[in-house]
Protein backbone atom coordinates (compact mmCIF):
# COMPACT_ATOMS: atom_id res chain seq x y z
CA UNK A 1 0.00 0.00 0.00
CA UNK A 2 2.80 2.72 0.59
CA UNK A 3 4.50 1.94 -2.85
CA UNK A 4 1.23 2.32 -4.25
CA UNK A 5 1.03 6.08 -2.33
CA UNK A 6 4.41 7.11 -3.69
CA UNK A 7 3.89 5.93 -7.13
CA UNK A 8 0.57 7.84 -7.32
CA UNK A 9 2.11 11.16 -5.07
CA UNK A 10 5.01 10.80 -8.00
CA UNK A 11 1.71 10.55 -10.90
CA UNK A 12 0.18 14.14 -8.85
CA UNK A 13 3.92 15.73 -9.00
CA UNK A 14 4.51 15.29 -12.53
CA UNK A 15 2.25 17.64 -13.81
CA UNK A 16 2.59 20.21 -11.19
CA UNK A 17 6.27 20.44 -11.92
CA UNK A 18 5.58 20.59 -15.49
CA UNK A 19 3.46 23.79 -14.38
CA UNK A 20 6.35 25.63 -12.94
CA UNK A 21 8.25 25.70 -15.98
CA UNK A 22 8.39 28.70 -17.89
CA UNK A 23 10.64 30.43 -20.64
CA UNK A 24 13.93 32.45 -18.69
CA UNK A 25 15.64 35.25 -20.37
CA UNK A 26 19.12 34.04 -19.96
CA UNK A 27 20.69 37.37 -20.22
CA UNK A 28 19.12 38.48 -17.21
CA UNK A 29 21.21 35.45 -15.23
CA UNK A 30 24.74 36.40 -17.21
CA UNK A 31 23.83 32.85 -19.24
CA UNK A 32 25.92 33.91 -22.65
CA UNK A 33 26.95 31.41 -25.10
CA UNK A 34 30.59 30.57 -25.39
CA UNK A 35 32.79 29.12 -27.72
CA UNK A 36 33.23 25.33 -27.80
CA UNK A 37 36.50 23.98 -29.89
CA UNK A 38 37.49 20.03 -29.99
CA UNK A 39 41.18 19.42 -31.48
CA UNK A 40 42.43 16.21 -31.47
CA UNK A 41 46.43 16.03 -32.37
CA UNK A 42 48.34 13.30 -33.37
CA UNK A 43 51.58 13.47 -35.16
CA UNK A 44 50.41 10.37 -37.26
CA UNK A 45 47.89 13.12 -39.43
CA UNK A 46 48.99 14.92 -41.83
CA UNK A 47 46.86 17.97 -41.18
CA UNK A 48 45.72 19.04 -37.51
CA UNK A 49 41.91 20.08 -37.65
CA UNK A 50 39.94 22.19 -35.24
CA UNK A 51 36.12 22.66 -34.66
CA UNK A 52 34.71 25.65 -33.36
CA UNK A 53 30.79 26.27 -32.66
CA UNK A 54 29.23 28.07 -29.79
CA UNK A 55 27.49 26.02 -26.50
CA UNK A 56 23.97 26.10 -26.25
CA UNK A 57 22.49 26.80 -22.83
CA UNK A 58 20.35 24.11 -20.71
CA UNK A 59 17.31 26.39 -20.72
CA UNK A 60 17.64 28.30 -23.71
CA UNK A 61 14.96 28.39 -26.54
CA UNK A 62 17.14 29.55 -29.47
CA UNK A 63 17.79 26.44 -31.02
CA UNK A 64 18.44 28.10 -34.47
CA UNK A 65 21.48 30.28 -32.81
CA UNK A 66 23.66 27.13 -32.43
CA UNK A 67 26.48 26.82 -35.16
CA UNK A 68 29.84 26.39 -36.64
CA UNK A 69 32.04 29.88 -36.02
CA UNK A 70 33.45 30.54 -39.55
CA UNK A 71 35.15 33.90 -39.15
CA UNK A 72 37.28 32.75 -36.17
CA UNK A 73 40.93 33.01 -35.51
CA UNK A 74 42.34 30.13 -34.00
CA UNK A 75 46.25 29.89 -33.18
CA UNK A 76 48.35 26.86 -31.55
CA UNK A 77 51.94 27.59 -30.31
CA UNK A 78 54.59 25.12 -28.92
CA UNK A 79 55.95 27.74 -26.29
CA UNK A 80 52.80 29.85 -25.82
CA UNK A 81 54.71 32.42 -27.57
CA UNK A 82 55.13 32.36 -30.98
CA UNK A 83 51.56 31.53 -32.76
CA UNK A 84 50.90 29.94 -36.33
CA UNK A 85 46.91 30.59 -37.46
CA UNK A 86 44.77 27.84 -39.31
CA UNK A 87 43.00 28.02 -42.07
CA UNK A 88 39.25 27.90 -42.22
CA UNK A 89 38.30 25.33 -44.53
CA UNK A 90 34.54 24.95 -45.60
CA UNK A 91 33.90 22.13 -47.49
CA UNK A 92 34.63 20.10 -43.74
CA UNK A 93 33.62 22.97 -41.32
CA UNK A 94 37.40 23.08 -40.14
CA UNK A 95 40.00 25.12 -38.71
CA UNK A 96 42.86 23.04 -40.58
CA UNK A 97 46.56 23.35 -40.78
CA UNK A 98 48.80 21.15 -42.57
CA UNK A 99 51.82 19.40 -40.20
CA UNK A 100 53.85 20.70 -42.98
CA UNK A 101 53.46 24.02 -41.69
CA UNK A 102 53.25 23.03 -37.68
CA UNK A 103 54.95 19.62 -37.02
CA UNK A 104 53.14 17.98 -33.99
CA UNK A 105 55.93 15.94 -32.18
CA UNK A 106 55.50 13.03 -29.81
CA UNK A 107 56.21 14.47 -26.00
CA UNK A 108 55.85 18.11 -26.23
CA UNK A 109 53.36 20.37 -25.29
CA UNK A 110 51.13 22.51 -27.23
CA UNK A 111 48.62 25.50 -27.03
CA UNK A 112 45.66 26.54 -28.17
CA UNK A 113 43.99 29.81 -28.54
CA UNK A 114 40.93 31.42 -29.94
CA UNK A 115 38.71 34.62 -30.36
CA UNK A 116 35.50 35.30 -32.33
CA UNK A 117 33.11 38.27 -32.97
CA UNK A 118 30.44 37.83 -30.79
CA UNK A 119 32.46 36.46 -28.08
CA UNK A 120 34.05 38.64 -25.36
CA UNK A 121 36.43 36.34 -24.09
CA UNK A 122 39.33 34.04 -25.55
CA UNK A 123 39.28 30.68 -25.16
CA UNK A 124 42.42 28.37 -24.68
CA UNK A 125 43.73 24.93 -23.82
CA UNK A 126 46.69 22.97 -23.43
CA UNK A 127 47.59 19.83 -24.07
CA UNK A 128 51.04 17.22 -24.27
CA UNK A 129 51.42 14.73 -27.15
CA UNK A 130 52.06 11.48 -25.33
CA UNK A 131 54.87 8.52 -26.72
CA UNK A 132 54.21 5.58 -28.50
CA UNK A 133 55.28 2.82 -26.63
CA UNK A 134 56.25 0.32 -28.80
CA UNK A 135 54.54 -2.84 -26.29
CA UNK A 136 54.30 -5.93 -27.46
CA UNK A 137 50.61 -7.53 -28.11
CA UNK A 138 49.10 -10.90 -27.87
CA UNK A 139 46.09 -12.32 -29.10
CA UNK A 140 44.80 -15.69 -28.65
CA UNK A 141 41.18 -16.64 -30.11
CA UNK A 142 38.09 -18.60 -29.20
CA UNK A 143 35.15 -20.11 -31.98
CA UNK A 144 32.00 -19.61 -29.67
CA UNK A 145 28.86 -21.73 -31.44
CA UNK A 146 25.51 -20.99 -30.02
CA UNK A 147 22.45 -22.43 -31.37
CA UNK A 148 22.13 -19.99 -34.02
CA UNK A 149 24.92 -18.19 -34.38
CA UNK A 150 28.78 -18.33 -34.57
CA UNK A 151 31.51 -15.76 -33.28
CA UNK A 152 35.04 -15.46 -33.30
CA UNK A 153 36.56 -14.19 -29.55
CA UNK A 154 39.72 -12.09 -29.75
CA UNK A 155 41.62 -11.96 -26.46
CA UNK A 156 43.84 -9.19 -26.05
CA UNK A 157 46.42 -8.94 -23.64
CA UNK A 158 49.63 -6.74 -23.02
CA UNK A 159 51.99 -5.22 -20.40
CA UNK A 160 51.48 -1.80 -19.16
CA UNK A 161 54.46 0.20 -20.10
CA UNK A 162 55.78 1.18 -16.75
CA UNK A 163 56.98 4.31 -14.77
CA UNK A 164 54.48 6.69 -16.49
CA UNK A 165 51.01 7.26 -16.85
CA UNK A 166 49.03 5.91 -19.54
CA UNK A 167 45.93 5.14 -20.90
CA UNK A 168 44.77 2.92 -24.41
CA UNK A 169 41.76 2.38 -26.46
CA UNK A 170 41.89 -0.16 -29.04
CA UNK A 171 39.24 0.08 -32.08
CA UNK A 172 38.56 -2.65 -34.16
CA UNK A 173 37.43 -2.37 -38.05
CA UNK A 174 35.15 -4.16 -40.34
CA UNK A 175 33.70 -3.70 -43.49
CA UNK A 176 30.05 -5.45 -44.58
CA UNK A 177 27.98 -4.86 -47.45
CA UNK A 178 25.26 -1.80 -47.12
CA UNK A 179 22.50 -1.25 -50.39
CA UNK A 180 23.51 2.07 -52.14
CA UNK A 181 20.31 3.38 -52.77
CA UNK A 182 21.43 6.04 -55.40
CA UNK A 183 23.06 3.90 -57.30
CA UNK A 184 21.22 0.47 -57.03
CA UNK A 185 24.19 -1.54 -56.02
CA UNK A 186 25.67 -2.83 -52.37
CA UNK A 187 29.33 -1.23 -51.59
CA UNK A 188 31.74 -2.03 -48.83
CA UNK A 189 31.70 0.22 -45.69
CA UNK A 190 33.72 0.23 -43.29
CA UNK A 191 33.10 0.37 -39.71
CA UNK A 192 34.99 0.11 -36.17
CA UNK A 193 34.40 -1.05 -32.67
CA UNK A 194 36.29 -1.04 -29.58
CA UNK A 195 37.84 -4.07 -27.92
CA UNK A 196 35.69 -4.04 -24.38
CA UNK A 197 37.14 -3.85 -20.88
CA UNK A 198 35.70 -6.16 -18.74
CA UNK A 199 36.77 -4.55 -15.80
CA UNK A 200 35.87 -1.34 -15.67
CA UNK A 201 32.72 -2.25 -18.38
CA UNK A 202 33.63 -0.03 -21.08
CA UNK A 203 36.61 0.87 -24.04
CA UNK A 204 39.22 2.98 -22.26
CA UNK A 205 42.19 1.11 -19.94
CA UNK A 206 43.96 3.05 -17.37
CA UNK A 207 46.85 2.01 -15.53
CA UNK A 208 46.16 4.57 -12.74
CA UNK A 209 45.37 1.77 -10.02
CA UNK A 210 48.42 -0.65 -10.96
CA UNK A 211 51.54 0.61 -13.05
CA UNK A 212 53.23 -2.15 -15.35
CA UNK A 213 50.08 -3.96 -14.87
CA UNK A 214 48.96 -6.64 -17.26
CA UNK A 215 45.69 -5.33 -19.34
CA UNK A 216 43.30 -7.58 -20.83
CA UNK A 217 40.27 -7.02 -23.47
CA UNK A 218 38.68 -8.73 -25.83
CA UNK A 219 36.32 -8.39 -29.10
CA UNK A 220 33.70 -10.96 -30.73
CA UNK A 221 33.39 -10.99 -34.49
CA UNK A 222 30.03 -12.50 -35.38
CA UNK A 223 30.92 -14.81 -38.47
CA UNK A 224 27.79 -16.45 -40.66
CA UNK A 225 27.69 -19.35 -43.29
CA UNK A 226 28.69 -16.99 -46.51
CA UNK A 227 31.36 -18.73 -48.05
CA UNK A 228 32.28 -15.63 -49.66
CA UNK A 229 32.45 -13.76 -47.28
CA UNK A 230 36.34 -14.34 -45.65
CA UNK A 231 37.32 -13.65 -41.89
CA UNK A 232 40.89 -14.31 -42.55
CA UNK A 233 42.42 -11.08 -41.06
CA UNK A 234 41.34 -8.93 -38.14
CA UNK A 235 42.66 -5.02 -38.46
CA UNK A 236 42.77 -2.51 -35.55
CA UNK A 237 44.75 0.28 -34.00
CA UNK A 238 46.16 0.35 -31.25
CA UNK A 239 45.76 3.93 -29.78
CA UNK A 240 48.01 5.75 -26.72
CA UNK A 241 45.71 8.40 -25.51
CA UNK A 242 46.26 11.37 -23.09
CA UNK A 243 44.90 11.90 -19.94
CA UNK A 244 42.63 14.48 -21.27
CA UNK A 245 41.14 12.42 -23.72
CA UNK A 246 40.84 9.46 -21.30
CA UNK A 247 38.82 11.88 -18.62
CA UNK A 248 36.68 13.12 -21.42
CA UNK A 249 35.84 9.61 -23.18
CA UNK A 250 35.04 8.20 -19.69
CA UNK A 251 32.48 11.76 -18.76
CA UNK A 252 30.69 10.95 -22.06
CA UNK A 253 30.30 7.05 -21.07
CA UNK A 254 29.08 7.40 -17.82
CA UNK A 255 26.70 10.36 -19.49
CA UNK A 256 25.36 8.38 -22.35
CA UNK A 257 24.69 5.23 -19.49
CA UNK A 258 22.70 7.80 -17.13
CA UNK A 259 20.35 9.07 -20.06
CA UNK A 260 18.74 5.51 -19.97
CA UNK A 261 17.99 5.69 -16.59
CA UNK A 262 15.67 8.74 -17.14
CA UNK A 263 17.41 11.42 -14.83
CA UNK A 264 16.67 9.00 -11.37
CA UNK A 265 20.70 9.37 -11.20
CA UNK A 266 23.11 11.56 -10.64
CA UNK A 267 23.70 13.88 -13.34
CA UNK A 268 26.77 13.42 -15.06
CA UNK A 269 29.43 16.35 -16.13
CA UNK A 270 31.62 16.02 -18.97
CA UNK A 271 35.09 16.60 -18.78
CA UNK A 272 36.00 20.03 -20.67
CA UNK A 273 39.70 21.51 -20.59
CA UNK A 274 39.07 24.68 -22.53
CA UNK A 275 39.41 27.79 -20.16
CA UNK A 276 36.58 30.14 -21.01
CA UNK A 277 34.54 27.86 -23.43
CA UNK A 278 33.78 24.30 -23.59
CA UNK A 279 35.63 21.44 -25.97
CA UNK A 280 38.54 19.26 -25.56
CA UNK A 281 42.08 19.98 -26.55
CA UNK A 282 43.65 16.52 -26.29
CA UNK A 283 46.14 14.11 -28.14
CA UNK A 284 46.93 10.61 -28.98
CA UNK A 285 49.08 8.55 -30.94
CA UNK A 286 48.38 4.99 -32.33
CA UNK A 287 49.99 2.29 -35.07
CA UNK A 288 47.91 -0.18 -37.01
CA UNK A 289 47.77 -3.72 -36.80
CA UNK A 290 46.87 -6.92 -38.50
CA UNK A 291 46.15 -10.23 -36.95
CA UNK A 292 46.26 -13.12 -39.23
CA UNK A 293 44.11 -15.93 -38.68
CA UNK A 294 45.96 -18.60 -40.15
CA UNK A 295 48.88 -18.68 -38.45
CA UNK A 296 47.52 -16.31 -35.69
CA UNK A 297 50.74 -13.75 -36.97
CA UNK A 298 50.65 -9.84 -35.64
CA UNK A 299 52.25 -7.62 -38.03
CA UNK A 300 51.89 -3.85 -38.25
CA UNK A 301 49.91 -2.75 -41.38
Amino acid sequence: MHIIKRLLLFAILIPVCNACIEDVNLKDYDIEPKMVLFCYLSPMFDTTGVFLTNSQPLLSSNTDLIGVLTNAKVEISNDSINWVAFTYYSPSERYVLPLTDFPIEEGKTYYIRATSPGFDEMISASCKVPYFRNIPISIDTQLLVEEYSKSIMFNFTWKDYAGEQNYYYIPVYETYEDYYYEEDKYINVLYSNPIYNETTHDYFFSDEENDASILKGNYSLWIDENPNKGYDTLIFNFVQMDKIAYLYWTSLMRYTNSIGFMGVVEPVLLYNNIENGYGLFSAFVFKTYRFILKDESLEEF
